[in-house]
């Protein structure tokens, strides 16, 4: 988590800087912070998958991951839930997707995605493109 956070604080110095005084020198700085980020940020998130999925695939069921799904649910708006569900699959391939759809009914996936993630398609998916 360190990694992480170290990691996005040179990212956001180099943007901040680039803001400040654009150049070709701080757009290389801020393009290897980024990508330093994404590197660190996806080992990270990799190791805690490894580590998380078995547990919660073994307790899925127990009546304390269900309350802790009702409890998700209730804090969280239908924006945020179409943001995530844009995001989640934005460049799924086809098992991702299927497995997402073994736990929320496709019906419910496509309309919040469509009725709430336009925010993501718009703002954020264009920048993933670019890359």
């Amino acid at each position: 988590m360190r990694g992480m956070a170290g990691a996005l604080e040179s990212a956001g110095e180099a943007m901040r800087s680039l803001r400040d005084t654009p150049s070709a020198e701080r757009v290389n700085a801020a393009r290897e912070a980024v990508a330093a980020l994404r590197a660190t940020t996806a080992e990270h998130l990799d190791h805690e998958d490894a580590e998380l999925e078995p547990f919660l695939s073994e307790y899925e069921h127990t009546p304390e991951m269900k309350e802790m799904h009702r409890a998700f649910a209730r804090e969280h708006t239908l924006p945020e839930a179409g943001t995530y569900f844009t995001w989640l699959q934005d460049g799924a391939s086809s098992d991702e997707l299927a497995g997402l759809r073994q736990n929320v009914p496709r019906p419910v996936v496509s309309i919040i995605s469509r009725v709430f993630g336009g925010k993501y398609r718009r703002t954020i998916a264009p920048a993933w493109k670019e890359q």
